[in-house]
């Protein structure tokens, strides 16, 4: 039967064949004690393996440490590991560290730029400079537009007021033009700062 590693006093008293008072006294000597003991008092527990030792004069730590040896799973083997011939060289020269460093550099760009093809293959991303065109052409369709409707507005504004169509269109043309360039003017602004890359337009729904 196997022995618990830690006893209560009248379990050790017991375990060792002595009455109450003898173990009493072997702690009051101080024969038992020390790591022998866990808590204090009345409650304090015995550690049997150190207490043993300290009545047979045993090292304590010694006893203890043969315990856990025995108590212990028997270790895992680690694997051999490489011969040293065969362990990974590290560059040491600065030249082939640097070499290396700009090697791993340029893969993560390489795979940026494979993530960033994917994601604008799936319509997530359009080009900016395939934006600036579409935007160009959509501004230049708006603003002929408008040039064919000014026409169209002088006659309704001189019919309205009982003016000449003509001085009303080439009013109109004048304020339109000053107009236009300063719109041009901030669309090329706003075009010149896109990012490389803008992700798409949601639709907006209509109210």
């Amino acid at each position: 039967m196997s022995v618990p590693e830690v006893m209560t006093k009248a379990e050790y008293a017991r375990y060792r064949g002595f009455t109450p008072p003898r173990l009493t006294a072997l702690l009051k000597e101080g024969r038992i004690g020390g790591d022998a003991l866990q808590g204090q008092g009345r409650s304090a527990r015995i550690v049997v393996a150190v207490a043993d030792a300290q009545l047979e004069g045993q090292d304590p730590a010694k006893v203890l440490a043969a315990q856990m040896r025995a108590d212990r799973p028997a270790a895992v083997p680690v694997p051999p590991g490489p011969a040293d011939d065969q362990q990974p060289t590290i560059p040491t020269d600065t030249a082939q560290a640097r070499a290396v460093e700009a090697k791993a550099v340029q893969e993560e760009i390489k795979a940026a730029e494979a993530v960033e093809r994917r994601i604008a293959g799936k319509g997530f991303w359009i080009p900016a400079d395939e934006a600036r065109q579409i935007g160009a052409r959509a501004q230049a369709a708006t603003l002929e537009a408008v040039d064919a409707w000014i026409y169209d507005a002088s006659v309704v504004v001189a019919s309205a007021v009982g003016g000449e169509a003509r001085a009303v269109e080439v009013a109109l043309k004048n304020h339109w033009r000053e107009h236009r360039q300063m719109l041009a003017d901030r669309f090329a602004r706003q075009r010149s700062d896109l990012p490389a890359t803008l992700p798409p337009v949601e639709p907006k729904e209509a109210a």
